[in-house]
């Protein structure tokens, strides 16, 4: 389905694609220079409020390879969306610059704040890398999961901590079994 956004001067289509997995349905979404967003949708099937006068539309090889992707990854297959192209418009370039460290981090491995915001290239800007994750618009592709706090404990997640966990799991049993 396709709907025109409005983004600063400019408006752009903007493909919603649903993606049904093992863990439930997620919602892509995606513009002709790549993806934007994607979210849990609570319920079985995505039926976003915000869906009024969106037509049908066929979705590109682009949308087609994210969504294998997803769905592999779901069903514990150690992936790597680095392929994927990115849509960056909306965001800052300190924004940019923060999500693009956090593709770097490897399945199965984690990050703190801390180290992620020394890799950006701003060591003491911690807050401000949590502030960045908490506002990432591509959780799993971007993998914010991966990012903890410098104590050990989780931190916050947008899809709450209970899932954070259990993706950090998967990957941990994946890589586990990986390396026997």
């Amino acid at each position: 389905m396709s709907q025109r956004k409005k983004s600063g001067n400019q408006s752009r289509d903007i493909l919603k694609v649903p993606v049904h997995t093992r863990w439930g349905t997620l919602e892509l979404w995606a513009t002709d220079r790549g993806l934007v967003r994607l979210k849990f949708v609570t319920g079985r099937h995505s039926r976003s409020r915000d869906r009024k006068g969106l037509k049908p539309q066929r979705p590109g090889p682009q949308i087609k390879h994210a969504e294998n992707a997803i769905k592999k990854y779901f069903s514990g297959k150690p992936i790597s969306f680095g392929s994927l192209k990115i849509d960056w418009q909306d965001k800052t370039a300190f924004e940019r610059h923060v999500l693009h460290k956090l593709s770097e981090i490897g399945y199965g491995h984690v990050r703190t704040y801390r180290d992620l915001a020394g890799r950006a290239g701003a060591p003491k800007a911690a807050r401000a890398v949590g502030s960045v994750m908490r506002k990432n618009p591509l959780p799993i592709i971007l993998p914010c999961h991966r990012v903890i706090r410098s104590d050990g404990s989780l931190g916050g997640y947008s899809g709450g901590l209970k899932l954070k966990k259990r993706l950090l799991d998967l990957e941990k049993r994946v890589s586990a079994r990986r390396c026997k």
